[in-house]
Protein backbone atom coordinates (compact mmCIF):
# COMPACT_ATOMS: atom_id res chain seq x y z
CA UNK A 1 0.00 0.00 0.00
CA UNK A 2 1.39 3.32 -1.09
CA UNK A 3 1.65 6.28 1.26
CA UNK A 4 1.49 9.99 0.10
CA UNK A 5 2.81 12.36 2.19
CA UNK A 6 1.81 16.26 1.99
CA UNK A 7 4.19 18.83 1.67
CA UNK A 8 4.38 22.25 3.13
CA UNK A 9 2.79 24.95 1.62
CA UNK A 10 5.42 26.62 -0.27
CA UNK A 11 5.95 28.34 -3.87
CA UNK A 12 7.70 25.96 -6.25
CA UNK A 13 11.35 26.33 -6.38
CA UNK A 14 14.06 25.41 -8.27
CA UNK A 15 16.70 24.98 -5.82
CA UNK A 16 19.01 21.63 -4.75
CA UNK A 17 20.65 20.64 -2.13
CA UNK A 18 24.22 21.98 -2.35
CA UNK A 19 25.54 18.79 -0.83
CA UNK A 20 24.48 16.55 -3.80
CA UNK A 21 26.84 18.53 -5.88
CA UNK A 22 29.55 19.10 -2.86
CA UNK A 23 32.97 18.35 -3.54
CA UNK A 24 35.25 16.15 -0.90
CA UNK A 25 36.73 19.50 0.66
CA UNK A 26 33.34 21.30 0.85
CA UNK A 27 31.95 18.07 2.67
CA UNK A 28 34.41 17.67 5.22
CA UNK A 29 34.04 21.37 5.85
CA UNK A 30 30.66 21.74 5.80
CA UNK A 31 31.27 25.05 2.94
CA UNK A 32 27.71 23.43 1.40
CA UNK A 33 26.01 25.26 4.02
CA UNK A 34 27.29 28.28 3.79
CA UNK A 35 24.64 30.07 1.81
CA UNK A 36 21.78 29.12 4.23
CA UNK A 37 23.86 30.49 7.08
CA UNK A 38 24.59 33.89 5.51
CA UNK A 39 20.92 34.11 4.97
CA UNK A 40 19.73 32.84 9.08
CA UNK A 41 22.98 35.48 9.50
CA UNK A 42 20.75 38.30 8.04
CA UNK A 43 17.38 37.69 9.12
CA UNK A 44 15.02 34.31 10.01
CA UNK A 45 15.04 31.48 8.08
CA UNK A 46 11.81 31.13 5.67
CA UNK A 47 10.71 27.63 4.21
CA UNK A 48 11.78 29.09 1.08
CA UNK A 49 15.12 29.28 2.51
CA UNK A 50 15.54 25.69 2.87
CA UNK A 51 16.31 23.52 0.53
CA UNK A 52 15.27 20.23 -0.49
CA UNK A 53 16.08 17.06 1.18
CA UNK A 54 18.49 14.15 -0.43
CA UNK A 55 16.53 11.07 -1.75
CA UNK A 56 18.15 9.12 0.27
CA UNK A 57 16.95 11.54 3.59
CA UNK A 58 13.28 11.40 2.48
CA UNK A 59 11.08 10.21 5.56
CA UNK A 60 9.15 7.84 2.68
CA UNK A 61 12.24 6.54 0.99
CA UNK A 62 13.34 5.58 4.50
CA UNK A 63 10.08 4.27 5.57
CA UNK A 64 9.57 1.96 2.04
CA UNK A 65 13.17 0.77 3.32
CA UNK A 66 11.98 -0.28 6.69
CA UNK A 67 8.84 -1.65 5.22
CA UNK A 68 10.28 -3.38 2.86
CA UNK A 69 13.30 -5.13 5.45
CA UNK A 70 10.06 -5.41 7.68
CA UNK A 71 8.27 -7.53 5.43
CA UNK A 72 11.34 -9.62 4.68
CA UNK A 73 12.21 -10.20 8.41
CA UNK A 74 8.57 -11.42 8.79
CA UNK A 75 8.39 -13.92 6.27
CA UNK A 76 12.04 -15.31 7.47
CA UNK A 77 10.69 -15.60 11.30
CA UNK A 78 7.65 -17.12 10.42
CA UNK A 79 9.76 -20.18 8.93
CA UNK A 80 11.58 -19.98 12.12
CA UNK A 81 10.61 -20.31 15.88
CA UNK A 82 11.39 -17.47 18.08
CA UNK A 83 10.60 -15.09 20.29
CA UNK A 84 8.99 -12.20 17.54
CA UNK A 85 10.85 -9.74 15.32
CA UNK A 86 13.47 -7.19 16.69
CA UNK A 87 12.92 -3.73 15.23
CA UNK A 88 16.27 -3.09 16.34
CA UNK A 89 17.80 -5.55 13.68
CA UNK A 90 15.52 -4.71 11.15
CA UNK A 91 16.40 -0.83 11.41
CA UNK A 92 20.17 -1.90 10.85
CA UNK A 93 19.34 -3.78 7.73
CA UNK A 94 17.27 -1.55 6.46
CA UNK A 95 20.15 0.80 5.72
CA UNK A 96 23.42 0.26 3.70
CA UNK A 97 26.25 -1.61 6.09
CA UNK A 98 28.68 0.92 4.61
CA UNK A 99 26.83 3.51 6.50
CA UNK A 100 27.31 2.03 9.72
CA UNK A 101 31.57 0.92 8.97
CA UNK A 102 31.67 4.51 8.41
CA UNK A 103 30.20 6.07 11.20
CA UNK A 104 31.64 3.37 13.14
CA UNK A 105 35.66 4.32 11.59
CA UNK A 106 35.27 8.22 11.85
CA UNK A 107 34.43 8.06 15.57
CA UNK A 108 37.14 5.95 16.65
CA UNK A 109 39.36 8.46 14.76
CA UNK A 110 38.95 11.01 17.31
CA UNK A 111 40.10 7.97 20.21
CA UNK A 112 43.42 7.03 17.76
CA UNK A 113 44.08 10.71 17.13
CA UNK A 114 43.98 11.29 20.99
CA UNK A 115 46.70 8.28 21.89
CA UNK A 116 48.92 9.95 19.03
CA UNK A 117 49.29 13.73 20.46
CA UNK A 118 50.81 12.10 23.54
CA UNK A 119 52.96 10.01 21.96
CA UNK A 120 54.26 12.09 19.75
CA UNK A 121 55.11 15.08 22.48
CA UNK A 122 56.93 12.47 24.27
CA UNK A 123 59.32 11.80 21.24
CA UNK A 124 59.46 16.35 20.87
CA UNK A 125 60.32 16.67 24.09
CA UNK A 126 63.90 14.55 24.36
CA UNK A 127 64.49 15.81 20.49
CA UNK A 128 64.25 19.41 22.05
CA UNK A 129 66.13 18.71 25.12
CA UNK A 130 68.51 17.20 22.74
CA UNK A 131 69.38 20.16 20.39
CA UNK A 132 69.33 22.36 23.03
CA UNK A 133 71.88 20.53 24.90
CA UNK A 134 74.13 20.62 21.76
CA UNK A 135 73.59 23.20 18.62
CA UNK A 136 75.35 21.26 16.41
CA UNK A 137 72.89 18.01 16.27
CA UNK A 138 70.36 18.07 14.04
CA UNK A 139 66.87 18.30 15.06
CA UNK A 140 64.60 17.68 12.05
CA UNK A 141 62.61 15.21 13.79
CA UNK A 142 61.22 17.60 15.80
CA UNK A 143 59.85 19.40 13.03
CA UNK A 144 57.86 15.50 12.16
CA UNK A 145 56.61 15.44 15.54
CA UNK A 146 55.36 18.96 15.57
CA UNK A 147 53.71 18.30 12.63
CA UNK A 148 52.25 14.50 13.92
CA UNK A 149 50.88 16.85 16.98
CA UNK A 150 49.46 19.39 14.78
CA UNK A 151 47.93 16.68 12.21
CA UNK A 152 46.54 14.10 14.77
CA UNK A 153 44.63 17.62 16.23
CA UNK A 154 43.27 18.35 12.76
CA UNK A 155 42.23 14.82 12.03
CA UNK A 156 40.23 14.50 15.56
CA UNK A 157 38.43 18.04 14.74
CA UNK A 158 37.40 16.74 11.82
CA UNK A 159 36.40 13.17 12.69
CA UNK A 160 34.56 14.56 15.53
CA UNK A 161 32.08 16.59 13.20
CA UNK A 162 31.70 14.28 11.05
CA UNK A 163 30.88 11.52 12.81
CA UNK A 164 28.22 13.83 14.91
CA UNK A 165 26.66 15.07 11.81
CA UNK A 166 26.42 11.45 10.36
CA UNK A 167 25.77 9.65 12.96
CA UNK A 168 22.74 12.27 13.57
CA UNK A 169 21.14 12.12 10.33
CA UNK A 170 21.35 7.97 10.81
CA UNK A 171 19.22 8.65 13.53
CA UNK A 172 16.79 10.78 11.80
CA UNK A 173 17.09 8.14 9.38
CA UNK A 174 15.99 5.58 11.46
CA UNK A 175 13.37 7.94 13.43
CA UNK A 176 11.31 8.79 10.57
CA UNK A 177 11.28 5.19 9.55
CA UNK A 178 10.03 4.39 12.21
CA UNK A 179 7.48 7.11 12.53
CA UNK A 180 6.07 6.23 9.09
CA UNK A 181 6.25 2.35 9.27
CA UNK A 182 4.24 3.07 12.46
CA UNK A 183 1.69 5.75 10.79
CA UNK A 184 1.48 3.11 7.81
CA UNK A 185 0.34 0.40 10.19
CA UNK A 186 -2.23 2.78 11.76
CA UNK A 187 -3.60 3.39 8.86
CA UNK A 188 -4.05 0.20 7.77
CA UNK A 189 -5.14 -0.91 11.09
CA UNK A 190 -8.55 2.27 10.75
CA UNK A 191 -9.44 1.59 7.41
CA UNK A 192 -10.00 -2.39 8.41
CA UNK A 193 -12.96 -0.79 10.29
Amino acid sequence: MDSKYDRLESEPRQKENPRKSANVFSILFFCWVREILAIGQKRPLENDDLFPLLDEDKTQTSTEKLNQTWNEETIAASNKTGNGHRLLKVLFRAFPFSDYVFILSIGLLPAVCNVLQPVFLSLLLPELMNSYMSYIQDSSWAYVYASGICMSSFLRAISVHQFGYHSQLMALRWKSATIGIVYKKVRELLNQD
